[in-house]
């Protein structure tokens, strides 16, 4: 027993001193260190999962939100003239089912045109699973991803989500479930992926070129920056080059589509709250929707809504529109649009004070439809001769009653009702400028014309506010429109239109019509 207890001494105090020893050395001194190091990581790892879980919750939320707000448009839906998109998004659908083999659909538009509830309302009632997937503005590619596939387990009821780590990979999924069943993906501002993940282009052509003719998936590529969706897909130098089976730009209603839509949702409505609507809204499905759900479709319920406090948004709408498309450069953006309603309209004027080229600028706007450069009627474009002209009339109204020093201390201290009457006092000459806008679009959707615009001449003393040629029939059209047919001479006109002839003597022989319209013409179209 002493010789055993003996041995276990020894024993101890050896591991002892090589304990102590341990302790000494470089060796327990970096395993410290390294323990450190390894607590920290632990200890970020599981805050990371945790702000990664958060993240996940609020992109799940807003899904959320946005399906709640699919539900509510549906109403709203069923009453806008979308029928011939509709009709054609459903052929390619259909297609897709008959043939057995996928197809890629591009449907472009400015935000709150309607795009989504084109989308609702062209596959709510199809034998099919749609699926839905947003890319938001701020969002790393990692919650995007998570986004989706949480999208893709519950639209397809999967027992456990796929091994996935891009865009792409999930977009694989969805096509190989096709396969057995034909589905809908509706990628939504697709354009973001540009900054997100700049590669997916490129995977997807890849995808897609292998698994196409194998599957049966309508990808419909929804986006409100055009410039980027033409470069994506209309470049010959871009992976998608060639790849759509049809392209589709949604456009702001025109005067046919709101005639139609005001005799739906307000029957009762006069020839005036109907100018009023579209040039408070420019025809954009949202703001008319806007308007339908407070019940204010005529002129003074429409003012004093979109003055008061439930109408914050629409009212915000022109900046927010702006910082969201333009971002950093939105006050260049604005000061050449505040430029151009004041009255300036020739690029010279427009580039005066200002420290960069504006050229660029003018021309993103115009791709935009918020501006056009507009031409004498019939005349090439030479310098000095065109003019930079607002043309979407939400943003015409906007920067004429809101964005204003005026109009901002009127709303800082609450006086909505002061608003509202100084705009229904100087609505008029808004709506006479509104008025020749829309009887230029009418025209032009009629099928009586192809090319229709004002002229006026190089000294600015005559200048007549509608011109509409058809060379197919050698015709030619002249109009002056006002606001009240009273004001309308046609004496005048036909002067007008003697210096007109004069400038261009290659119309003298072809059929001349003249005419007057005014707002009693409105749904004459």
């Amino acid at each position: 027993a002493p010789v055993e207890m003996g041995y276990q001494d020894l024993i101890r105090r050896l591991h002892e001193r090589n304990i102590a020893e341990y302790e000494k050395s470089e060796k327990h001194r970096v395993d410290v260190l390294l323990k450190i190091e390894v607590d920290k990581l632990t200890r970020w790892l599981a805050d990371e999962k945790q702000a990664i879980h958060l993240k996940g919750e609020k992109m799940k939320n807003k899904i959320g939100n946005l399906k709640r707000q699919f539900k509510l448009e549906k109403d709203f839906a069923k009453k806008l003239a979308l029928d011939e998109e509709i009709k054609r998004l459903q052929n390619q659908l259909s297609a897709v089912q008959s043939q057995h083999e996928s197809r890629m659909v591009c449907l472009m538009g400015r935000r709150r045109v309607g795009k989504t509830t084109l989308l609702l309302k062209a596959f709510e009632n199809k034998s099919c699973l749609v699926l839905y997937l947003y890319v938001p503005h701020r969002c790393t590619l990692n919650e995007l991803v998570r986004a989706w596939l949480d999208q893709v387990v519950e639209i397809f009821k999967l027992p456990f989500p796929p091994a996935v780590q891009t865009p792409t990979d999930v977009l694989q999924v969805v096509m190989h479930l096709s396969k057995d069943a034909p589905c809908v993906i509706i990628i939504d501002e697709c354009q973001e992926l540009n900054q997100m993940d700049p590669a997916f282009w490129g995977k997807l052509q890849e995808l897609w070129d292998r698994c196409r003719q194998s599957s049966r998936t309508l990808l419909v590529m929804s986006g409100s920056i055009i410039s980027a969706l033409e470069d994506i897909f209309g470049n010959n130098s871009k992976p998608l080059y060639g790849r759509l089976n049809d392209q589709m730009m949604l456009m702001p209603f025109g005067p046919s589509d709101m005639c139609t839509i005001m005799g739906t949702l307000a029957p009762l409505a006069s020839d005036l709250d109907l100018l009023t609507v579209y040039a408070m809204t420019g025809g954009v499905a949202k703001y008319i929707e806007l308007l339908d759900e407070a019940q204010c479709l005529t002129q003074e319920k429409a003012v004093s809504y979109f003055f008061s406090n439930a109408g914050s948004w629409l009212r915000s709408e022109g900046e927010r529109f702006l910082s969201n498309e333009f971002r950093f450069e939105s006050p260049i953006y604005m000061e050449l649009l505040r430029k151009i309603a004041r009255g300036r309209s020739k690029w010279t004027e427009l580039q005066d004070g200002m420290d960069v080229n504006i050229t660029a600028y003018l021309r993103r706007l115009e791709t935009f439809r918020i501006l056009r450069q507009k031409l004498p009627f019939g005349e090439q474009k030479t310098k000095g001769s065109s003019r930079w002209v607002l043309c979407d009339p939400y943003f015409i109204f906007w920067l004429r009653f809101v964005d204003s020093i005026q109009a901002n201390t009127l709303e800082s201290l609450g006086q909505s009702r002061i608003l509202s009457q100084m705009c229904l006092r100087e609505l008029p000459t808004l709506l006479g400028r509104t008025l020749e806008e829309w009887f230029r679009q009418a025209w032009l959707q009629n099928g009586q014309w192809l090319h229709a615009d004002a002229w006026w001449d190089r000294k600015g003393q005559n200048e007549i506010d509608l011109v509409a040629t058809n060379p197919l029939t050698q015709s030619i059209g002249f109009a002056e429109v006002k606001l009240n047919p009273a004001k309308f001479s046609a004496g005048l006109l036909e002067l007008k239109i003697g210096a007109f002839l004069k400038s261009q003597p290659q119309y003298r022989d072809w059929n001349i019509t003249r005419q007057g319209l005014s707002l009693e013409d409105l749904r004459n179209i």
